[in-house]
């Protein structure tokens, strides 16, 4: 894709100078999802960062993604950014201590909705052959997580016992696996 000249003075018209940090912080429309910089390209609307990079260095191979040296999704500073794949991003996202909650296993996550206490529960119902659809109304989580706790996916520090109600799911697996 290329920037028109027209959009290319647009362009920068729409972002000041954080001294601070170096940023070019975008001053114009945000998405609503992560906050970064929308520019209009004729009828498309172009992530910002993506037209400050197509401006400033050029075209962005098929497969890369523009990444942010600053961690900063409002930034359009050429010199902030770099392409990368989305396994590099993510990766530099992880190393810098940005993913959502890394770390924060069980009830120390912030968006935890259930206790170490309550899993024990939730396994303890499963074991007496409940639902997992009764249980997820109990508790108030979805059909999924139960289903993530009693295939010991998630909650795996949780001790499970040697129950049918446990291992019947991988005996389906192996059997599923075998007839096909």
């Amino acid at each position: 894709m290329e920037i028109p000249d027209e959009a290319v003075e647009r362009f920068h018209t729409k972002y000041r100078l954080n001294p601070a940090t170096g940023c070019w912080e975008w001053t114009d429309a945000l998405s609503s999802r992560g906050g970064y910089g929308r520019l209009k390209v004729g009828r498309v609307a172009v992530r910002a960062h993506r037209a400050s990079y197509l401006i400033h260095k050029g075209p962005i191979p098929e497969g890369l993604v523009v990444c942010h040296t600053c961690d900063n999704p409002a930034c359009v500073n050429p010199d902030h950014l770099w392409l990368g794949t989305h396994m590099d991003n993510t990766q530099d996202m992880m190393t810098k201590g940005r993913g959502k909650f890394p770390g924060h296993k069980g009830e120390i996550n912030p968006c935890a909705v259930l206790t170490r206490r309550k899993v024990e529960q939730i396994i303890q119902r499963i074991t007496e052959g409940q639902t997992n659809k009764r249980i997820a109304i109990e508790f108030g989580v979805s059909h999924a997580t139960v289903s993530l706790i009693r295939r010991g996916k998630i909650w795996t520090d949780v001790p499970r016992p040697d129950d049918p109600a446990f291992t019947r799911y991988a005996a389906l697996k192996a059997a599923n696996k075998a007839a096909s």
